[in-house]
């Protein structure tokens, strides 16, 4: 489902064609014939000309859907048409047209006429899932459509911001589940900002009381408690949403992070495998399978994923820091320090370049171990400072990443040291890498390492 186009010549309007969009996608991907590719590989095309055979290689799809949206006062006027993408052959079109206040019944049409188009003969249980929509308010689903707008930007500000749209919804209509769960989203699920678990949980069961078999609520009810060290719970949850909606890729991801963090490793590459067929532009999806492949001891295909994803998200520090993670384990001091420059750079945080600069003169002078060692102290002396922590609006991860340091350099009391606080700290960052990181295999006899395992309930 590619960008649906806006023709209303108001780009404030952008929302109510990337939602619509969002919309079709969600209900397309209810139907369990289809495999369908999820939002944010799909809005990569948004305003790019490309050839359809080309997105469709690139994709891995046969079929593509595309149309524009208008909008004029209260009314709406979409058109759709599906096209046979290697031929550029149209299978199909249509053209709806609506009050705002009908809108929410829309993409449920169009999706049922698409999938006829497709698959033939709907299967019961599919025309079920699409139809079974609750009449809603039109100031709630503008709303929401705002909401998921800002939701799906992923920044500190329009999370906070998307966080108000849901709201304004749910006063609008309080019965509104999908205004529940991105809501839910909004408290746990953003990098760089706040978190508030207790209350994220608290939305994710409230739109589960609404609509029992919302996947989109079993799965953000899942991450949510897998991040507090309920593993069996989330498991439930988080499996519950696959089975629901095979093709929500983000519940693939979360179930494969949790996958790896009680170090079922072949089982998280597969459902890494999984997501990345739904969303293989995903930036999570793909990080999140260099942190596998890293695990699994296999460095050499880890940093060919973290250059992929460097490709794919060239103005991010994430690929980077898996890089210098990646060469650290290796003892590439020098690349090391190249990536890390990179994170400084990318990730502004240029009071890091002295710093590194600084490493790399002890390298030269006494070797690697000596740098790796110099890094360490460096990065203790960060997590530490005030300064550092009042730039950085997350401080989760800053004693998991002093921990790995101290184990690269070797040393055994300072990394535990680290970890005893990432633990009493309650980091969900360590959540990836007590289990499966290879930096404290050299702890694992220890018996102070086990018993972290055992206070956050992780297998030992």
């Amino acid at each position: 489902m590619l960008p649906l186009e806006n023709l209303s010549g108001d780009p404030a309007q952008e929302y109510v064609s990337d939602g619509l969009t969002d919309e079709l996608i969600s209900d397309l991907s209810r139907i369990r014939p289809l495999r369908v590719i999820s939002r944010t590989s799909s809005m990569r095309y948004k305003g790019v000309k490309k050839a359809l055979p080309q997105i469709a290689r690139e994709l891995n799809v046969e079929g593509v859907v595309e149309g524009s949206v208008r909008r004029s006062g209260n009314r709406m006027r979409i058109n759709v048409r599906l096209i046979q993408a290697p031929l550029e052959r149209q299978l199909w079109a249509a053209q709806y047209e609506r009050d705002l206040g009908e809108m929410e019944r829309l993409p449920e049409q169009a999706a049922l006429a698409i999938a006829h188009e497709v698959s033939g003969q709907l299967a019961p249980a599919d025309r079920t899932r699409l139809t079974r929509k609750r009449a809603l308010k039109s100031q709630a689903y503008d709303a929401y459509l705002r909401g998921r707008h800002l939701l799906d930007q992923r920044g500190e500000v329009e999370v906070s911001e998307a966080a108000g749209y849901f709201e304004q919804a749910l006063w609008e209509d309080a019965g509104f589940a999908l205004a529940w769960s991105g809501l839910a989203d909004c408290y746990s699920l953003v990098w760089g900002s706040k978190k508030d678990y207790p209350r994220a949980e608290a939305c994710a069961r409230k739109a589960l009381a609404l609509e029992p078999d919302l996947a989109e609520a079993h799965a953000s009810l899942g991450v949510i408690i897998d991040a507090v060290y309920r593993f069996p719970e989330a498991e439930k949850e988080l499996r519950r949403a696959i089975e629901l909606n095979p093709n929500y890729a983000m519940a693939h991801h979360w179930y494969s992070l949790h996958l790896l963090r009680i170090g079922h490793l072949t089982e998280a590459l597969a459902e890494n495998d999984g997501a990345l067929r739904l969303d293989p532009f995903s930036i999570p999806v793909n990080f999140l399978r260099g942190v596998i492949l890293t695990s699994q001891r296999q460095i050499d295909r880890a940093v060919e994923q973290a250059e992929t994803l460097a490709a794919i998200d060239p103005k991010g520090s994430a690929a980077h820091e898996l890089l210098a993670r990646l060469y650290w384990i290796v003892e590439r001091v020098p690349e090391a320090l190249t990536e890390e420059r990179q994170v400084a750079v990318l990730g502004q945080l240029q009071r890091r370049l002295p710093e590194v600069g600084a490493v790399a003169a002890v390298y030269t002078k006494s070797g690697p171990h000596a740098a790796r060692l110099k890094w360490a102290q460096f990065r203790e002396k960060e997590a530490k400072s005030a300064d550092f922590h009042q730039r950085m609006s997350n401080s989760q991860g800053i004693s998991v990443d002093v921990a790995l340091a101290y184990a690269v350099a070797g040393d055994k009391e300072r990394a535990l040291a680290w970890l005893d606080k990432a633990v009493r700290d309650k980091d969900e960052t360590l959540l990836e890498l007590l289990v499966p990181a290879p930096e404290f295999d050299f702890l694992r006899a220890d018996p102070r390492f086990r018993d972290l395992l055992r206070r956050i309930g992780l297998p030992q």
